[in-house]
């Protein structure tokens, strides 16, 4: 049996090392702290940039992002002003940085930031999208009723970029476990279920749904997954499958099966193949509890090819 940590331990944090600021190396590149600061210091645009082409995801990025906002005070004027010439620079790695730094703004710029985001949100690098995408998250956890209607409308935005950002905002918050939020955010991720971008649906059912929504509020939750397995439309169904292939799926995995148990007979290879790969994901995990279920289901027709698909998975 496959040993699972929960999500919120899969990760360590980034390390805070903004305050003994020098030169960070990690696998993931390298920030010189001591030349930012000078950089700032001395309002020097291009050499405040040039330390940050050598920044990556992770630990110095995190470094990066500290510093100039150590240095220059949240939510000042200052501060303001670099994140707004650091977002309209060319470099990916500068406007990544400016992201997570417009989330001092809301209160007293909300219209400004909103655009801001919106644009990040969009942007063509992915570093630039994962940083925008983690300050929906921020923003929406702490200004939860400024910030949902907006993600309501940008869940039904024409670019996938913003929607998938809605859904990395929703998983983001779920981890926060306020139950008064638990039914408006799986509200929030409703007309998502049916989106068949890529992008969306590969960070929706076993991502915010699955590892987020089902596992932070695990009974409302499956009221809501029973509730869209009942819907004909393909995508909603190979989202309520692939919510099982999850941390949150296999804690819950006996409703899980009741579940996956109906959504096997679907003909459609897409659905049935989702169910095979949550059956192989929780088989891994409870190999005596479900081996023999989808044993006997190699005897029924309507359920065969998604046992033989997860089986194929499971040890013996």
């Amino acid at each position: 049996m496959e040993k699972e940590l929960e999500p919120s331990q899969q990760k360590t944090p980034p390390e805070d090392t903004s305050r003994t600021p020098g030169l960070a190396r990690s696998p993931k590149g390298q920030f010189d702290a001591q030349a930012a600061l000078r950089a700032l210091e001395a309002g020097d645009e291009e050499g405040l940039v040039a330390t940050l082409m050598t920044v990556k995801w992770g630990r110095t990025g995190y470094q990066a992002m500290v510093t100039i906002e150590e240095a220059l005070g949240p939510g000042t004027e200052a501060l303001y002003d670099w994140a707004c010439c650091l977002a309209d620079r060319p470099e990916p790695a500068a406007r990544a940085i400016a992201a997570p730094l417009f989330r001092h703004y809301w209160p007293s710029r909300p219209d400004e930031v909103q655009a801001r985001l919106l644009r990040l949100a969009d942007d063509e690098d992915w570093l630039v999208r994962e940083a925008a995408h983690s300050t929906m998250g921020s923003l929406l956890i702490a200004h939860f009723d400024a910030l949902y209607p907006i993600l309501q409308s940008w869940a039904r935005h024409p670019s996938a970029n913003v929607r998938r950002g809605v859904a990395i905002a929703a998983r983001q918050a779920s981890n926060e476990r306020r139950e008064e939020w638990a039914e408006i955010l799986l509200n929030l991720v409703k007309p998502l279920l049916a989106d068949h971008d890529k992008y969306v649906r590969k960070n929706l059912g076993s991502y915010a749904i699955g590892d987020g929504l089902l596992r932070c509020y695990p009974e409302l939750t499956l009221r809501y997954l029973e509730k869209w397995a009942e819907s004909d439309d393909e995508q909603v169904r190979w989202n309520v499958a692939m919510s099982f292939a999850s941390y949150g799926g296999n804690k819950q995995w006996e409703k899980a099966l009741e579940i996956l148990t109906r959504l096997a007979t679907d003909e459609r290879r897409y659905v049935w193949r989702a169910v095979a790969s949550a059956l192989r994901y929780i088989g891994r995990r409870r190999p005596e509890q479900v081996r023999p279920i989808l044993e006997e289901w190699l005897h029924d027709e309507r359920r065969r090819r998604p046992a033989e698909v997860a089986l194929k998975y499971i040890g013996g």
